[in-house]
């Protein structure tokens, strides 16, 4: 029997979604810019179906993904890891990361310096901690290797300790010394910086 588009219906939940019809019965669904390739009365094989619905599939996690990114970058294996959450299959997940590097929405060396200034700003910490982190987020030894070259130690430390002055500055010394180097180890920041940077903090508390 022939298979032949008898509908084409916006679905009314999802506007950008189309719902075809076959022989008056429902057949699957594509996305509004797809359907406008479809028409009433078009003759479909079993083959040309089974092509929509892949590239409907494709197109949905494409879509998920630019979602997805939309709200910060991300790396590509937080992309990857996301759209595995949705349900796409393995061959539609690796093509629709490499369609996204590809057109430089994803660019892992780009997202761990968009990772390190938004730490600087609002929650500095260790090169390490920052090796970890990225690490984590999958980007790969080089690119944090190369983001890390001019990072530097005692700045971030100073700016992790600076902002937390005025709540510490009626503490003793001891009491002082406990905060700041207690503060700066769970950031990741070695002995050495956490008390140079208790030196600087006490020589700042003074001054005032």
């Amino acid at each position: 029997m022939a298979k032949v588009i008898t509908a084409l219906k916006v679905q009314k939940r999802n506007k950008d979604r189309v719902s075809v019809f076959v022989n008056d019965e429902y057949s699957f669904a594509v996305e509004l810019f797809a359907a406008t390739h479809l028409k009433k009365g078009e003759e479909l094989s079993e083959a040309r179906i089974e092509q929509l619905k892949v590239e409907d599939k494709k197109n949905r996690a494409y879509i998920s993904a630019i979602r997805f990114l939309g709200f910060r970058p991300r790396s590509r294996i937080e992309t990857k890891r996301h759209l595995q959450g949705k349900g796409y299959s393995s061959e539609t997940v690796a093509g629709t990361v490499d369609r996204l590097v590809q057109e430089k929405y994803l660019d892992d060396y780009e997202f761990a310096r968009f990772w390190l200034r938004n730490r600087e700003q609002f929650r500095p910490r260790s090169s390490y901690a920052l090796r970890c982190e990225l690490r984590q987020k999958g980007v790969d030894d080089n690119a944090i290797e190369a983001v890390l070259a001019d990072f530097d130690e005692h700045a971030s430390a100073w700016a992790a300790v600076e902002s937390k002055l005025q709540h510490w500055h009626s503490l003793c010394e001891r009491d002082l010394k406990k905060k700041v180097i207690g503060f700066l180890n769970r950031r990741g920041f070695d002995y050495e910086i956490c008390t140079s940077i208790f030196d600087r903090a006490l020589a700042s508390i003074h001054r005032t």
